[in-house]
């Protein structure tokens, strides 16, 4: 029994300090593995997030200038069908000098969120050439009105940049709130009555834009840029005066358009046996515009 007992005595302290030997031996073994795995960025699991300089997210402020035209288009259709009347039973022929041009000046401001991408607003004011019609009735009734429309709006912009050296070719698309201004002036006459006619109208709506425009640098932080501009204007009704009563341009089931007061077109609708509804403001304007612009 001793003699047994000395046998299993060697062995029991080395069953209880072997795994704690081996555990260090081969944590050593790994602690020398990992530090002599070169530390470099090839190696590296951590993903590399690449961040814009400060330098290159910069803010940029512009003015504009532009020129441009108006096509034919469903507004200037309604006008071409103007009645100073609305009895049916008079015959009556309109003749409508369409505006063809439009002046316009915009500022904006932008900022640069990437190296090829800006978003920023366009706040502008545009002005359309005077136009107006002249109408002759079997009453007889003469009418003649001159018109003038002006069109404030504010656009909220992305730009999307092409850089070549100094040369950056520009894509922009837009959307904001577009105002018009409607004032009337003119006269009409039976002959032996003469009257003035006078109207103050506005409307606002929404607008549309796409743009596409060269820039060249002139120094670090001043460019100029060359640049066409499509809009889309669309206002659903004008509102306002027109010979001291609060009235309204009104188109017919007929397609006719008077200027009429909210009673007046109650009786209208009695007298035609047709509804109407007021005249929207819808316009395409094709605008060419030179501009310079400041980084900061």
């Amino acid at each position: 029994m001793r003699a047994t007992s000395k046998i299993f005595a060697i062995p029991f302290p080395v069953l209880i300090f072997l795994p704690l030997w081996t555990a260090l031996f081969w944590g050593n073994v790994s602690l020398e593995a990992q530090s002599s795995y070169p530390k470099t960025k090839e190696h590296s699991n951590k993903p590399q997030i690449e961040l814009e300089s400060p330098e290159d997210l910069y803010w940029e402020i512009g003015l504009r200038a532009g020129i441009g035209s108006k096509g034919e288009d469903r507004f200037n259709s309604n006008l071409r069908s103007f009645t100073d009347t609305y009895d049916p039973r008079i015959a009556s022929k309109t003749k409508l000098n369409p505006p063809r041009s439009i002046a316009q000046g915009e500022f904006f401001l932008r900022r640069k969120i990437s190296s090829e991408s800006q978003v920023g607003f366009i706040g502008g004011y545009r002005e359309w050439q005077r136009f107006g019609l002249k109408q002759i009735s079997s009453e007889p009734f003469y009418t003649e009105l001159n018109f003038r429309i002006s069109n404030p709006y504010f656009l909220l912009m992305y730009w999307y940049d092409w850089n070549y050296k100094h040369w950056t070719l520009q894509a922009g698309m837009g959307i904001g709130m577009s105002q018009v201004f409607w004032d009337t002036k003119g006269y009409a006459t039976s002959g032996r009555e003469y009257y003035q006619q006078e109207g103050s109208l506005t409307g606002t709506g929404i607008e549309f834009r796409l743009e596409s425009s060269v820039s060249r640098k002139i120094t670090d932080s001043t460019s100029l840029q060359l640049g066409l501009a499509l809009s889309w204007v669309n206002v659903p009704s004008l509102n306002g005066s027109f010979n001291g009563e609060t009235a309204s341009f009104y188109i017919r089931e007929d397609g006719k358009v008077t200027p009429l007061t909210e009673s007046t077109n109650q009786n209208a609708i009695l007298i035609t046996q047709q509804f109407s509804r007021k005249l929207e403001f819808q316009a395409l304007t094709t605008t060419l515009f030179f501009g310079v612009s400041q980084k900061f």
